[in-house]
């Protein structure tokens, strides 16, 4: 595996770990993550015992950790956004 993809699979998992412990997931979207997390999980495991391990079946899953990351990253700052702009008008009113 690339050294660059590692590190950013590392750092992905690293902050996804720190947001959901954080406790700023709720709901709907923590039982999403830990799904999420489970099925990466599950998938390491299927490709590693019903076959060869090769790098290429673990690749076809593993692009999605970024991809959570970056969707809960968002949601964070949007919920955060919201919250400042509601408070500002609060202010302003």
């Amino acid at each position: 595996m690339n050294p660059i993809f590692s590190v950013v699979i590392v750092l992905s998992l690293l902050s996804l770990m720190m947001i959901f412990f954080k406790n700023r997931f709720k709901g709907q979207i923590k039982l999403i993550t830990i799904l999420f997390l489970v099925t990466i999980i599950f998938a390491a495991w299927d490709c590693g015992t019903f076959s060869m391990v090769a790098d290429r079946f673990g690749c076809k899953m593993i692009w999605l950790i970024p991809f959570v990351t970056v969707m809960a990253f968002l949601k964070v700052y949007n919920r955060k956004q919201k919250i400042d702009d509601k408070m500002q008008n609060d202010y302003l009113l």
